[in-house]
């Protein structure tokens, strides 16, 4: 594996697992490996498989991609379809109505913003 992918790798783990608000030995009990194993992960100093890199992405609520690739835009998309995949169609509408909202809001708070400043 390419070190940049490694690094990239281990950057996401550690990003997406402080953004979880889990510890290291809390995630690697979710995934089913050890802590110890999980750190080197974490540090760039292990590879892991297929059916790892899997769960650890199913237990961090994120989409495979998340993991290998640097984030970007195209990425958090898929972070939101990845959440939202199994989920109701009735629960869809109600996310799709509550970002709607949300981002009415925000730009609102923004334009109060610049009107202040």
């Amino acid at each position: 594996m390419d070190n940049d992918l490694k690094q990239t790798l281990a950057n996401n783990l550690l990003f997406y697992r402080q953004k979880s608000n889990l510890s290291q030995e809390a995630l690697a009990e979710m995934v089913g490996i050890s802590q110890s194993f999980y750190a080197k992960l974490e540090s760039g100093k292990r590879l892991m498989g297929i059916d790892v890199l899997s769960r650890l992405a199913d237990c961090l609520n994120v989409s495979v991609d998340s993991l290998l690739f640097k984030r970007t835009d195209t990425t958090k998309i898929n972070n939101i379809i990845h959440i939202l995949h199994d989920k109701s169609d009735s629960d869809i509408d109600a996310a799709e109505k509550v970002l709607t909202i949300l981002l009415k809001e925000l730009e609102n708070a923004r334009n109060r913003d610049r009107i202040n400043e």
